[in-house]
């Protein structure tokens, strides 16, 4: 651990999520994701399969940059309209 981080080297992966039959990388999403406000720091997308079947959903992690504040709520909206907009309007978050 460095700084509060889990700091692991030499290994990478891309992970397709897919939505309505396209498919997007996480990588492009937290790219989109780490724009979306001037307080994020960073950000990891992935997709999890509901527990009792369906889709999967689009979870994304957020690191804020230090002194900022936010809630789910309204980084869920900003991340969801800045997701519609630069990617893929069909995607949820």
């Amino acid at each position: 651990m460095v700084n509060s981080y889990l700091d692991i080297r030499g290994l990478t992966v891309i992970l397709g999520i897919f939505c309505s039959d396209m498919q997007t990388s996480s990588v492009e999403i937290e790219h989109v994701c780490d724009r979306a406000n001037k307080g994020i720091l960073e950000t990891a997308a992935i997709s999890v399969s509901p527990a009792n079947g369906g889709p999967e959903q689009l979870v994304i992690f957020v690191v804020l940059k230090e002194g900022y504040n936010s809630n789910a709520e309204t980084l869920k909206r900003k991340f969801s309209k800045a997701i519609q907009s630069n990617l893929n309007p069909l995607f949820k978050v």
